[in-house]
């Protein structure tokens, strides 16, 4: 009888034969590789806030629209390159608070005030320049947050640096 071992050896080389007499024309060969290419940011995003609360809704909103046309000013004279764009223009009001009457019943709650508010998105690659420019809108904006990453045109550079150096790997 035949061990189990001879058994292996025979089918691997029934096997291999049948590979090699198979032809190759046509045949997709994928061969893994990673490429990786790092460059220091050379953007940053700040989101900036304004917001007013008052009794009088349409003095919340001048108040609002005052301020934020003031911050936008002193980022464009600051960083004359940066895009802006606001966004989320809001508008709610302020209820007053309200409790239980002595026999369950809830009172209506009254408008008591407005709260009115906008964002700002400011991009820009004066990355050196930030912190003043940052600084200047603060005097009339709130920093709401701040992201680095790299611009569009940069990402689109390094993606095909990645492919090359990919491509060697």
């Amino acid at each position: 009888t035949m061990s189990l071992k001879t058994i292996f050896v025979l089918a691997t080389l029934a096997v291999a034969a049948q590979a090699s007499a198979q032809s190759t024309t046509g045949t997709l060969v994928i061969v893994p590789a990673f490429g990786e290419v790092t460059h220091p940011n050379d953007e940053a995003t700040a989101h900036f806030m304004i917001e007013e609360q008052d009794k009088d809704k349409t003095a919340a909103a001048s108040r609002v629209n005052t301020k934020m046309k003031q911050g936008t000013e002193i980022i464009r004279k600051e960083d004359p390159q940066a895009k802006l764009k606001t966004y989320g223009y809001y508008t709610y009001p302020v209820h007053s608070e309200v409790r239980p009457l002595p026999n369950g019943t809830m009172p209506k709650a009254n408008i008591v005030g407005w709260r009115v508010g906008q964002y700002l998105e400011v991009k820009t690659q004066n990355l050196t320049g930030l912190p003043r420019t940052t600084a200047a809108a603060q005097k009339v904006l709130g920093l709401n947050g701040l992201n680095f990453g790299l611009s569009p045109e940069t990402t689109k550079r390094l993606d095909g640096q990645r492919i090359a150096v990919t491509y060697r790997n």
